[in-house]
């Protein structure tokens, strides 16, 4: 006998069937997977259906609650209103992209109910899962998961990527397998983009996602990570020698020509290439990012198809910065900020951002700060980039303003060898005046090395620039051996505890400790605290458990450039 539950009355009748033992037979013949828990949502029974959708026999989930089965796409707000409304309601009803056995991430509809006693008390849950098709999947990001994915290649974008990612990872950890990570950039679009115009290179870009989507397995993620940059990840492969044949599998499927409007077009691309396994279980998601993007570089670099990441590369390969390059690049625009959002801890509400610095190099592609500041500072030219990134930074606070974000704070690193600089203060003043910025938005962000030499004379100039309305903050705080002194001796409005601290929070007990003694005298002090390079809900859920004012890092987003911070965090086109 077959039963066809309508929703309307499905809870009745589950409730009826619940207390009167027609429960297994009902679950053996619905064409919904099923899954059965206790009061603690450990599973007590789960279907064929719910096997056939998952990969997981019965054997392999009993005892389990259901979470391992999440694919760390949705949030734990997410989460939270689940769980508020069976609370309340008895029921949740909605879609989530959820993890087979095997990796793969698929989009279910799930409804669940609280199932109670006749005391009213719930003592079991009942999930129904239907797996979504993959027509259905796509008409649901069109109509409501447009924040995850790119509007213009249905790729999923960089957050839906970033959170898979950390997915994979995790299960690579359990399974001991292998993953690989790869970036890929159109070299040549740009001349098309300028030859054919925006709505040639559109199509060009809806069809090169289209060859990759046809390419990739069910094992495998490609998104759009930002204009003409692609990002894969793959668990097929072990060995680098089958990595190499896909990767030219790729390179050949994409190199074929397109023809647009009759006009035929050929392209050139890429690669950069990381692995990641159980061994590397220590590398954070922005590390293997980094690394993947290094590899990208270098294979620009070397006019290679394809590089692999090795550690040489962390000095930025063969390239040598020096005097003439900053020179020249500084001349010809190639220096460009990004921002980084910084949010409240509570609410999530975005109250401004860190200007960082990014050199769009013409051969090396995109170079890090970290591999061309330290230079700066030793022969001086750090004054001509400090002067670059506030002037830009006070420009676009004022453009921002004007488009509405009036109470945006852009916060701007400022080095030791510039707090040196004796016209400093007049310099800040006078960028201020020219540009027009608001000052009680701007805020000056130093590390503690910054303060070890004429102690007196820093404080003097901090001091002015107080008083001038502009944000004092300590950057990477608890590193140096005279922290807590600073927060008496010197104007500091904000502290920023550094992320190496952040990094092993979940594990450190004496770390936790010195976090929590970190807020409560800052508290006392009215000095706010920015807890940053949060990466994972759990880190963000304990800073917040330890009254951190405000949050920074990859888990909310990357640093961007200012099309995609206004398209994405502003509102504007």
């Amino acid at each position: 006998m077959a039963y066809n539950i309508k929703d309307k009355d499905e809870l009745s009748l589950i409730n009826a069937i619940h207390h009167h033992g027609l429960f297994h037979h009902l679950l053996k013949n619905i064409n919904k997977g099923v899954i059965f828990t206790n009061h603690a949502n450990e599973i007590l029974y789960a279907n064929d259906k719910f096997s056939e959708i998952t990969g997981y026999s019965f054997p392999e989930v009993e005892g389990k609650t259901p979470k391992f089965m999440q694919s760390g796409i949705q949030s734990e707000t997410f989460y939270d209103v689940m769980k508020h409304d069976i609370k309340h309601r008895n029921q949740w009803q909605g879609k989530l992209w959820n993890q087979t056995k095997n990796g793969d991430v698929y989009l279910q509809e799930l409804t669940i109910y609280a199932l109670k006693d006749e005391s009213g008390k719930i003592d079991n849950f009942i999930g129904f899962i239907e797996k979504l098709s993959g027509h259905e999947a796509i008409s649901y990001v069109d109509k409501v998961d447009s924040k995850l994915y790119d509007p213009l290649t249905h790729l999923p974008n960089r957050v839906f990527f970033e959170k898979r990612l950390y997915s994979i990872l995790q299960l690579t950890n359990k399974k001991d397998t292998h993953i690989m990570l790869t970036f890929f950039q159109i070299e040549n679009f740009h001349e098309v983009n300028s030859k054919f115009g925006l709505v040639f290179g559109n199509i060009l870009l809806k069809r090169i996602a289209k060859r990759m989507e046809r390419k990739a397995s069910s094992r495998s993620m490609i998104s759009r990570w930002d204009g003409t940059i692609f990002a894969l990840v793959t668990e097929e492969h072990r060995y680098q020698e089958d990595m190499i044949h896909m990767i030219n599998q790729y390179a050949n499927i994409l190199m074929e020509p397109y023809i647009i409007n009759g006009i035929s077009i050929e392209i050139s691309v890429k690669f950069g290439i990381t692995t990641y396994d159980k061994a590397n279980e220590d590398m954070s998601i922005s590390a293997l990012l980094d690394n993947s993007k290094r590899a990208l570089v270098q294979a620009k670099h070397r006019n290679h198809l394809f590089c692999f990441y090795d550690s040489s590369m962390n000095e930025n390969g063969n390239f040598v910065v020096n005097e003439a390059e900053i020179i020249r690049g500084l001349k010809n625009k190639e220096f460009e900020l990004y921002y980084q959002p910084l949010l409240t801890v509570e609410t999530n509400e975005l109250i401004g951002f860190e200007a960082l610095i990014r050199w769009n190099h013409p051969v090396e592609g995109v170079i890090f700060p970290g591999d061309f500041i330290p230079f700066a500072e030793k022969t001086g030219l750090i004054n001509e980039i400090g002067a670059f990134v506030f002037e830009e930074a006070c420009r676009q606070q004022v453009k921002w303003s004007r488009q509405g974000h009036e109470k945006m704070t852009i916060s701007v690193n400022l080095s030791m060898h510039q707090l040196k600089d004796d016209f400093i203060v007049h310099f800040i003043n006078e960028t201020i005046d020219k540009t027009g910025a608001d000052p009680n938005y701007m805020s000056i962000e130093l590390t503690e090395s910054s303060f070890s030499d004429d102690i007196e004379n820093t404080i003097f100039k901090l001091k002015q620039l107080n008083k001038l309305g502009l944000t004092i903050a300590i950057d990477d705080f608890g590193t140096g051996y005279s922290s807590l002194g600073y927060l008496i001796d010197f104007p500091i409005n904000v502290i920023k505890i550094d992320r190496s601290f952040i990094k092993v929070l979940e594990s450190n007990e004496k770390i936790e400790a010195i976090v929590k003694a970190i807020n409560s005298m800052a508290r006392t002090l009215n000095i706010k605290v920015v807890a940053e390079g949060i990466e994972t809900e759990a880190q963000h859920e304990l800073v917040k458990q330890l009254k951190c004012n405000i949050v920074q890092g990859f888990l909310f987003d990357r640093p961007q450039s200012v099309h995609t911070i206004q398209q994405k965090w502003l509102s504007i086109k």
